[in-house]
């Protein structure tokens, strides 16, 4: 719960307990709507201890961060005005013990380049629903149009508050699942997106930094999508497509929410092969069953769960 004081339970002379609680929270306070509700989970403890036998002491309020009241990286990309959410009571609105779980959105694309589907799509679709006791995946089709899947992508985030993003995406041609080191901030498109759109040499966003690291253990996803008979591997470029356009928004997004508010999910991309239905289109080009894409990314989910820090191994290319 945001913005509540520490609990201290201990006994007192007359082996009763006491607690310390958040007190009455000062009606100006800047968390805005969340004061309301720390305020009736104020009341409501307090009658709790007074039928327990339970003696109260007001602690001082330790306060809450302001929360945004919208989103605002969107006015970064200059596509319009942000839309109106707020973070924070999301979980506690979809019941209980649900809200304690984790939530890992998956995204992947739409079919692009005349592609009638994209693996990343057809293998993220299949994990919709996923759960564990530790967390459940949310999942979410993205456009492949510039600017459009940077705005829907920030929508979902602000809606779901997810502690792991992992946006995934086709990249045909390669023959291993890779785990994306860095987005660039550039958009050079050497094809049409499916709105026309072709940018070229233009930043993602305007005055923001040249890149940025994936917040991804990528090298533990690696080292154990392998030892799961699947081949991966750390790829140093995400390419200067939609997908790294959407790898970069959202890095700057997240990076965004950890300054404003706190935030602390972490994020990256991953990319797939061709699927061997369209490798037949492809002559010569390698492929990846979908079973498999499927399970790398599984891998990958339970290794991101963790939040366990990534592994010192040697994965850089000479290439």
């Amino acid at each position: 719960m945001t913005g509540c004081a520490s609990v201290d339970v201990t006994p007192n002379a007359q082996s009763k307990t006491v607690v310390q609680t958040i007190g009455s929270v000062p009606e100006d306070h800047p968390c805005d709507g969340h004061a309301t509700v720390d305020r009736s989970l104020a009341r409501l403890f307090q009658e709790f201890c007074s039928s327990s036998n339970i003696t109260l002491f007001n602690a001082k309020f330790t306060g809450a961060r302001k929360l945004p009241a919208e989103p605002t990286v969107q006015s970064r990309y200059h596509l319009g005005s942000a839309p109106s959410s707020k973070r924070g009571l999301a979980r506690l609105t979809s019941g209980f013990p649900a809200f304690m779980q984790k939530i890992i959105l998956l995204t992947g694309f739409e079919p692009f380049n005349h592609e009638l589907i994209n693996p990343a799509w057809e293998a993220v679709q299949t994990l919709a629903g996923w759960r564990t006791e530790e967390f459940r995946v949310e999942t979410i089709q993205l456009p492949c149009v510039f600017g459009r899947a940077a705005r829907v992508l920030e929508t979902i985030i602000a809606e779901k508050s997810p502690d792991v993003v992992i946006a995934v995406g086709q990249a045909g041609g390669r023959s291993e699942i890779s785990i994306e080191r860095v987005a660039i901030n550039v958009d050079d498109a050497p094809i049409l997106d499916n709105a026309g759109n072709q940018p070229v040499d233009c930043a993602i966003v305007r005055d923001g930094p040249a890149a940025y690291f994936s917040t991804l253990p990528i090298k533990a996803i690696v080292r154990a999508v392998r030892a799961g008979g699947i081949p991966a591997v750390v790829s140093q470029s995400a390419g200067t497509f939609v997908c790294n356009h959407v790898f970069y928004a959202l890095m700057d997004l997240l990076a965004h929410l950890r300054t404003v508010a706190g935030t602390p999910a972490t994020g990256g991309f991953i990319h797939v092969p061709y699927l061997p239905q369209q490798a037949v289109a492809h002559p010569g080009q390698p492929s990846m069953a979908l079973a498999d894409i499927v399970e790398g990314l599984r891998i990958a989910i339970l290794v991101s769960a963790t939040g366990d820090p990534d592994l010192k191994a040697a994965e850089g290319r000479l290439d």
